[in-house]
């Protein structure tokens, strides 16, 4: 496709529109595109990458494709529910200026690159239900500007890795239904931005950590379906922001700390 491109033979293109059309049409046949279920977002076609999409705003949530906002290098790719299969290349962490990416309900497989963690200008990720495998890279932990991490419904293995602890600007982090184990790390408690932590269904073992109490910011907090043991926190009752706790499905044992009595705006 490249050697028959017009842009990407131009004698006047800057190497960086050349780098950004290969990594895109690499991820497009990595993951079938000609058998994605929509088309209609003029990818792999003449126009220049930041066209390639369906020309709706990307905060609208029918938005689909690649954007750039007022600048001339990708910064966001919003793929999400169009069958994309096969495995997230490793090129993609050549897009150096990358803030998004929303490959959410596909078919992925494989693991998940570990070059994506040199995007650090990336803010946004969302891998929630697809196919993937293998364990949460630790390069994560250099995304400092990262503020939504969801990877729910995928068959991620082995620990919680306290690298992503780093990320102190993290709101939304959901590991919901996936083969995650071990303990929780005591550094949870120093995300203190976290208004969703989400790691139910997975197979974390060992306590909760007394250091959430710390995260005056919570307002969902589920860990439900795992194999915690132990007690409930008491310090969960200076979490005054909660408005969803839900630990069932463990083995706690113990009493119902009368902390949580202080936790007014909670409604389930």
């Amino acid at each position: 496709w490249l050697s028959k491109d017009e842009i990407a033979l131009s004698d006047d293109r800057p190497t960086t529109t050349l780098l950004e059309r290969y990594v895109l049409a690499v991820f497009y046949y990595s993951t079938d595109g000609p058998n994605w279920s929509r088309q209609d977002f003029n990818f792999l076609t003449a126009l220049s990458v930041c066209d390639w999409n369906n020309n709706i705003p990307p905060e609208r949530e029918s938005f689909l494709g690649i954007y750039c906002y007022e600048t001339a290098s990708v910064r966001r790719i919003g793929l999400y529910d169009i069958g994309l299969s096969g495995r997230i290349p490793w090129e993609l962490g050549l897009l150096v200026d990358l803030q998004g990416l929303n490959f959410g309900g596909n078919a992925l497989t494989g693991s998940i690159p570990t070059e994506l963690g040199k995007l650090t200008a990336l803010d946004f990720v969302q891998f929630g239900t697809n196919l993937l495998t293998g364990t949460i890279p630790t390069e994560f932990g250099q995304l400092t500007l990262l503020t939504t991490f969801l990877m729910d419904y995928n068959a991620l293995e082995g620990t919680l890795p306290p690298e992503l602890t780093l990320l102190r600007d993290l709101t939304d982090l959901s590991m919901l239904n996936n083969s995650l184990s071990g303990s929780l790390p005591s550094s949870l408690g120093q995300m203190t931005a976290l208004t969703l932590l989400n790691l139910a269904a997975n197979s974390f073992t060992g306590t909760l950590p007394s250091e959430l109490g710390k995260i005056s910011t919570l307002q969902t907090l589920h860990f439900y379906v795992n194999q915690l043991s132990g007690t409930i926190p008491t310090q969960l009752g200076q979490c005054t922001d909660l408005k969803g706790l839900s630990v069932d499905g463990n083995g706690l044992t113990g009493t119902l700390p009368t902390e949580l009595g202080q936790l007014s705006m909670l409604e389930s």
